[in-house]
Formats: C-alpha cells, sequence, structure tokens
C-alpha cells in the first residue's frame, strides 16, 4: 500500500519586494533531507506535488518549502504533518481507537476496513464551542502505534445555552490576570497582550468563550517571543531541546529578530531515552526492543544574552525504539561487556538449542533485570540462583529450537562491565561431550553420591538430583 502526502504550495513570506508574478520555482522537502528536495513550478503563485511517504516512519515530520525566482529564494515555511502507523509494520494495524480530548475512558475501538481506513463517528453538537483535539491510534488490538492528535474547532452557535457573549484569555500559568471582554457582533475577540516585559522564549495564550459564567473549551496556542530592536538589541541564536531527561542538544541558529515558529525548528528524535523499560516488546527477527512510555519534549530559545525557560510538553504512549546490540555467544564463553545505561538494554544469545536442553545464563551483577525470549521472541521464565563466585544464575528449558536471548537493563549495582555466560546442556547429555550415553548415567549418579547439588543435571525438571533423572537418562539412550 502506497501512502501520497498531496501537497498545495501555500506563498512562503518573500524576503524582498518581488511580485508574486515573478515566483516561478518552489523547492519542497522532508524533514532534514535538503538533498532530497523536490522542484515545483508556480503558476501564477501557486502549485501542487505529491510525495511518495511510504519510505518515513510513523509519527510527526516536518514538510519545509520555500518559494523563488530560481535565484533567490524567500523565507523556508515549514509545517508539521503526522504518518499513522501502517499494516506492514510490527504489530500489524487491524484495529484502531480514538477519543476527544482528555476523555480517554471514552475512547471508540473499531475494525480497520481491507484498506486499512478507520471511519470516525463524531457527534460533535454535544462538544461546547471551541477548540478541540481528536487522538486516534492505530494497532493489532494490544499494542498500539504512536498516537495521532488533530485539532478542529466547534464554532459558537446561536442554539447553544448558554450563549457565547464573552471571552477571556490568559499568558502561560498566569490565570490569576486573566482578561475577559465582550465578544463583537461578529463574534470577534481582540486580544491585547503586552510583551513588553515578558521573556524571551516560547510563550502560550490560553482563551475560551462563554457567557460569562459558562465556559466552553480552552483553546491554546504556543508563540515565540523575540524581542524587536525597539525594545531590545537581543536576538535569537538558537535552541536547546531534549527528550525526557536526556542529554540537552543545542542548535545554533543564524541570528534573527523576527518571530520564530515551532514548525521551523529542526528535530532530531533519534535516540529518545525511556523514563521506564518495564512497558516493552522484543522482536526476534529483527532484534530490536519498542518501549512505549510516555515522551517529555522540553525546549528553550536561546538568545545573545542567554538562555530562556523551558517549556515542556509530554507526549502521552509514544513508542520508542532501542538496539539492544545483541552478541552472539557460544556454550561456556565468558564475556565481559558494557554496562547498559540508563533508558538502555544489552543483549546477549547463543544458538543451537534444542527443545528441553538445560539452558543456563550466569551474571556477575545481582542489581539488574534480565528478561529471556526464545527463536521465535516468546518470553521465557527463568529460575533464578546464586551461582558460583558471587554470580547470580537463571535456568530455562525452551520449548523450540533455535537462538535464545537474554535482555539486560536497569542495572543498579555499581559495576565496571557486566560479565556474562551461556551454557546449554542438549537433553540428557548430562557430560557435555555430545553423546547420551552410559557416561551420562555415570555423571549423574555421581552427582548424587556427592549431594545432588549440580541442578545441571536436572534432566527431567522436578528441581532435584536423584535417581529420577538417572531413569530419564537411561530411557533417552533405550529409545536412540
Amino acid at each position: 500500500m502506497k501512502y501520497i502526502l498531496s501537497i498545495i504550495t501555500a506563498m512562503a513570506v518573500w524576503t524582498t519586494a518581488v511580485a508574486q508574478s515573478a515566483l516561478t520555482t518552489a523547492r519542497v522537502w522532508v524533514d532534514g533531507d535538503v538533498a532530497g528536495a523536490r522542484t515545483v513550478s508556480l503558476s501564477g503563485g501557486s502549485g501542487s506535488l505529491q510525495l511518495d511517504a511510504t519510505a518515513l516512519l510513523p509519527g510527526v515530520h516536518v514538510l519545509h518549502s520555500r518559494v523563488g525566482d530560481g535565484t533567490r529564494w524567500g523565507t523556508t515555511a515549514s509545517h508539521a504533518f503526522i504518518v499513522p502507523g501502517r499494516s506492514d509494520l510490527t504489530p500489524a494495524a487491524t484495529k484502531y481507537t480514538y477519543w476527544v480530548d482528555d476523555n480517554r475512558a471514552k475512547a471508540v475501538t473499531g475494525d480497520l476496513s481491507a484498506e486499512g481506513i478507520a471511519t470516525f463517528d463524531l457527534d460533535a453538537t454535544a462538544l461546547p464551542p471551541g477548540v478541540h483535539v481528536l487522538h486516534s491510534r492505530v494497532g493489532d488490538g494490544t499494542r498500539w502505534h504512536t498516537t495521532a492528535s488533530h485539532a478542529f474547532i466547534v464554532p459558537g452557535r446561536s442554539d447553544l445555552t448558554p450563549a457565547a457573549t464573552k471571552y477571556t484569555y490568559w499568558v502561560d500559568d498566569n490565570r490569576a490576570e486573566a482578561v475577559t471582554g465582550d465578544l463583537s457582533a461578529e463574534g470577534v475577540a481582540t486580544f491585547d497582550i503586552d510583551v513588553e516585559n515578558m521573556r524571551e522564549g516560547i510563550h502560550f495564550v490560553h482563551s475560551r468563550i462563554g457567557d460569562g459564567t459558562t465556559w466552553g473549551a480552552t483553546a491554546s496556542s504556543a508563540f515565540v517571543l523575540t524581542l524587536t530592536s525597539s525594545i531590545s538589541s537581543r536576538l535569537i541564536t538558537g535552541y536547546d531541546y531534549w527528550f525526557n531527561s536526556d542529554v540537552i542538544r543545542h542548535v545554533d541558529l543564524e541570528p534573527m529578530a523576527a518571530p520564530v515558529t515551532l514548525t521551523a525548528l529542526a528535530l532530531d528524535i533519534t535516540d529518545v531515552v525511556a523514563n521506564s523499560l518495564e512497558n516493552y516488546t522484543f522482536d526476534a527477527v529483527t532484534g530490536l526492543v519498542t518501549v512505549t512510555d510516555d515522551l517529555t519534549f522540553g525546549i528553550r530559545m536561546v538568545n545573545d544574552r542567554g538562555a530562556g525557560e523551558p517549556q515542556l510538553t509530554v507526549f502521552e504512549d509514544y513508542n520508542i525504539t532501542l538496539d539492544p546490540q545483541i552478541v552472539l555467544l557460544e556454550h561456556k564463553q565468558p564475556y565481559s561487556g558494557d554496562v547498559p545505561r540508563r533508558g538502555a538494554m544489552r543483549g546477549y544469545s547463543v544458538d543451537f538449542v534444542t527443545p528441553s536442553a538445560n539452558v543456563s545464563f550466569s551474571v556477575a551483577c545481582s542489581g539488574l533485570k534480565v528478561d529471556f525470549f526464545d527463536n521465535d521472541g516468546n518470553r521465557l521464565e527463568a529460575t533464578v540462583e546464586p551461582g558460583n563466585e558471587g554470580t547470580t544464575l537463571y535456568r530455562m528449558r525452551p520449548t523450540v529450537s533455535g537462538k535464545v536471548y537474554a535482555l539486560a537493563y536497569d542495572v543498579t549495582e555499581p559495576v565496571a562491565a557486566l560479565d556474562v555466560m551461556w551454557k546449554v546442556l542438549t537433553f540428557c547429555d548430562t557430560n557435555d561431550d555430545g553423546y547420551v550415553d552410559v557416561g551420562d548415567v555415570n555423571t549423574v549418579l555421581t552427582d548424587i553420591l556427592l549431594g545432588g547439588t549440580n541442578m545441571d543435571l536436572d534432566v527431567n525438571g522436578d528441581g532435584r538430583v536423584d535417581v529420577g533423572d538417572v531413569n530419564t537418562v537411561l530411557w533417552t539412550i533405550l529409545e536412540q
């Protein structure tokens, strides 16, 4: 299935006194791919273009465009758009769910059509006038892709009670100084915002309409304040941004005093560190981990005299992809690797595992979490016990052939490296010589005489090394 992004080029702000008729060309590109920019011919200052969005990952992208005469170019206009989850991704999208504003408890879920289309049946008559947000996402009913959110407006109507006759607005969190006024006969409100004493950076203006007692939904709009020369000589020189509590990234800008729109900022949403790794899925085919977590986005503008105040936004149920950098190890091969940092994982695998094999994984660290998966990506249950020389030993019995994976994360013990080792004993091959014969019987009998402490020899999986394991080995020899 192809996903086509249809674009009608809008007039950008021309930086010189060039007539609209002189605008003959537009350049369009997505995200930071300036090298892949497409050229569009303009007629009467407008044109159209279709971009194939199939190769774009689900989530927020930014479309950049600018117009000119082929030699000189106007200011770049940037607009955000969303690529929804698709059926060729994991999990496959077979269902949709949607809700309005914060009313997630009344989310509606349904099945996508054969063409992957969801039909939303919204009754807007019960919504108060103002700006509302429709949230939706697709998935398999258990796991969901990134939430897509779209704002829409319910206009004031004469048949509503109460009728909208007043407006109120305030800036940022300064609700105590909200300004209230009367709507004009055409239902227009005029906001008079004094920016003289406001700090530079991102601000939000919040507004709503009503009859002065009962109010509609609050509409919020963001704007970036850059003080002009009539107020101050300070110029925007860059911005800092970060995700969750990860490292702050700085981007330099050519000094500017004109207003800056949020969509004009280039944000690299890669290597995002999750707040928690509790809710994740593992794909054994790709070796990648998908973490579903709330994503906090922070940004602050920087001028020639320092950085402004940070502004934070939270995106719920954001899918973060992690590469655990899985290392394939041999049977009984010691390995020392780096310790996964906060929000990251490290993976270790072993191959040629047969069903009912006695598989163990040892790690010289007790303050961490380790999860195990079989060759098909199914989670394996493991027992935990103290190992030799202060190690922690995990035991499991896979039911399918192939690889077994271990994912280590959330290390709380201060260690310089993670020392790990896999051990795989084929069913009843207790002496690990590649054969199941009388030598394996002797190995089990010898351990029983010594107290039955080597749990690698518990071939029948009952938690003990005793005569039952001897009988299991004997039956296996007879059945060969």
